[in-house]
């Protein structure tokens, strides 16, 4: 949770004069993204569920070529302290607002064979009061 607070304070404090001139969202630049596949955080070192520890690849698929159905559909890693930790990347792309996926408690399990994995890209939400544990640092 005190991820996500830094997070928004930095993102609100951010290029303030900049953002005085850009009001209307229509102007700038908003990139969106899957908060589990973008970045990880540095150290690598994934949530991992202990209700569900299949919920979260072994390996880190950043790095490594994952092609099991199961590494696919399951939490990869990517978390808020890594998005933080490539501001300075959007900002060199020229990006002026970001747009995360939902970040509250999401399916946790993954169910193989079923064409069903977790809720890595947030839109499965159980929970709509709590932040889900994987998109937390």
């Amino acid at each position: 949770m005190k991820a996500i607070l830094s997070l928004f304070a930095l993102l609100l404090m951010a290029d303030s004069a900049h953002a005085e001139e850009m009001k209307d969202y229509r102007a700038r630049t908003i990139y969106f993204l899957l908060t589990n596949r973008f970045n990880p955080h540095i150290p690598y070192s994934p949530y991992v569920d202990p209700e569900y520890p299949d919920a979260t690849n072994s390996v880190n698929c950043f790095v490594e070529v994952c092609t099991q159905e199961q590494k696919w559909r399951s939490y990869w890693g990517g978390d808020i302290l890594g998005l933080i930790q490539k501001l300075d990347y959007l900002h060199d792309l020229g990006i002026s607002a970001v747009w995360v996926t939902p970040l509250m408690e999401n399916v946790r399990a993954y169910e193989g064979g079923t064409g069903y994995g977790t809720g890595y890209h947030g839109y499965w939400v159980q929970n709509y009061d709590r932040v889900n544990a994987h998109s937390e640092s």
